[in-house]
């Protein structure tokens, strides 16, 4: 199982586990659209210390793909 992965919005290297690893991330799946959106989108408990580093601009690692 592939793990949503958070880093800094400035991180240039994605090679390690960033700021976070999402563990606990449920319902997680990316949708593709031809020629529009491709966009990953899950659900996280807000009461998991993990919560503070899912912030608008972080990139998201999923499956090799970046995602902000």
């Amino acid at each position: 199982m592939d793990y949503i992965r958070i880093y800094d919005r400035n991180a240039t290297d994605f090679e390690g586990n960033g700021k976070a690893v999402l563990e606990k991330a449920s319902d997680v799946h990316v949708t593709r659209e031809i020629n529009g959106d491709y966009a990953l989108n899950f659900k996280y408990p807000v009461r998991d210390a993990k919560m503070k580093h899912i912030q608008m601009e972080s990139i998201c690692r999923y499956e090799g793909q970046l995602f902000r």
